[in-house]
């Protein structure tokens, strides 16, 4: 990556004044959105940059020198109060037990620090050992562990989020947020009941809501789902990869909208199977991904496999498992994915290599990335759906 400096990543001088242009016809600051408490991770959460395909844009106007291996973001307009507190996040990022010490590790398990954070008259320096390492980590919200309140588009209250007309990349359109609960498997009534504006679409109901004219549908959170495996070997593995049919699965179940991780692989002609292993899920009859549960268990009692959902101690099990990724760059999920699930125990590997031996063992293997979709009123103008999937607040504004 080339040197780069400046406040605003090239080609936003261009975009400013288009944003300006529409700007002048959106209707004047108001207005309140009620949206599920789950989809409202993005205005709690602030990145400093995004960096997606070898594109480099800062979030925040702030002054800033990259290179290959550091960056310094220059902080000092800041107000005192905003300045001491950040820089009190920084020295408590270097304990271990602080729950974003891990951009110090990344992408090792073990405190080896390839990263470097500090903070010094009023600039915030980040340094790392390889590029490669600095790019995947810009990304990240843990950047600055916990941006001030005031540096945010909304402030919490007692009764949801309201704007905040002192942030830095200017005071959005939305008077506030409100969250509200909806039905999880009939969200389309709290619709129709004007009780919300946007909600995630489970894929049981997803023809019935796509179809509605009032109601626009966008890409929504995503999700890694994987399955576990215990006590059965390489082999045996092999044979259960070689039976389920992720195609069928997304088309039947997700409604297309998912991409296949499960490896290609060649299964043998005899291979000796335990006379029974026990499939567990934990999921409720009316799960998002109940259908899909059912339709592994299919595929594989078709295949001949002895796979069932009785609960007997002993026998060998797979466990289906879903995650929600919540970063955008996705090494960055595998590798916090891995840490917390997996972690203990490792001491030099990095991310990569402990995912490498965990799937060639057969005691992790991938199945599908689902990206689920949102239904969206369609009074709701210029919403931003972030990589990650979640929703970005700071822009939208209501047509009146």
């Amino acid at each position: 990556m080339s040197f780069k400096k400046g406040i605003l990543p090239a080609g936003s001088i261009l975009l400013l004044i288009a944003a300006t242009a529409v700007a002048v016809l959106k209707q004047d600051y108001g207005g309140n959105l009620r949206v599920p408490e789950e989809l409202l991770q993005s205005i709690q959460t602030q990145q400093l940059f995004e960096v997606s395909h070898n594109t480099f844009r800062a979030l925040i106007p702030f002054p800033y020198q990259l290179d290959e291996t550091s960056l310094t973001i220059d902080l000092h307009t800041l107000n005192a109060v905003i300045l001491n507190e950040i820089s009190g996040q920084v020295e408590a990022l270097q304990q271990p037990s602080h729950p974003c010490h891990w951009i110090l590790d990344y992408p090792y398990f073990t405190h080896e620090h390839p990263t470097s954070i500090s903070f010094k008259e009023g600039k915030l320096f980040l340094r790392s050992t390889e590029e490669g390492i600095l790019q995947t980590i810009l990304s990240s919200s843990c950047l600055i562990p916990s941006l001030s309140g005031s540096m945010l588009p909304f402030r919490k209250t007692q009764f949801g989020f309201e704007a905040n007309t002192l942030c830095p990349s200017g005071r959005p359109f939305l008077d506030s947020i409100t969250p509200v609960e909806v039905d999880p498997v009939n969200p389309y009534l709290s619709f129709k009941l004007n009780d919300v504006d946007l909600c995630p679409i489970p894929e049981a109901r997803f023809q019935q809501i796509s179809k509605d004219p009032d109601i626009g549908v966008a890409n929504g959170p995503k999700f890694f789902l994987y399955l576990k495996t215990m006590n059965l070997t390489g082999e045996q593995v092999t044979a259960v990869i070689s039976a389920t049919n992720t195609g069928e699965l997304i088309t039947a179940a997700l409604n297309g909208h998912a991409e296949n991780q499960l490896p290609h692989v060649a299964r043998g002609d005899s291979i000796s199977f335990p006379k029974q292993v026990t499939f567990s899920h934990s999921l409720s009859a009316d799960h998002p991904y109940g259908l899909l549960v059912k339709r592994l268990l299919v595929q594989w009692k078709e295949a001949g496999l002895p796979v069932s959902e009785s609960q007997t101690a002993g026998t060998p099990r797979i466990l289906f498992r879903f995650q929600a990724i919540r970063e955008t760059n996705f090494d960055l999920f595998l590798y916090r994915w891995l840490r917390e699930q997996f972690g203990e125990g490792w001491t030099e590997e990095a991310w990569y290599d402990a995912l490498h031996e965990l799937e060639a063992s057969g005691t992790v293997v991938p199945l599908l990335i689902h990206s689920s979709r949102i239904a969206v009123r369609k009074e709701i103008r210029d919403l931003v759906i972030r990589p990650d999937g979640f929703p970005d607040f700071a822009n939208c504004w209501l047509e009146k």
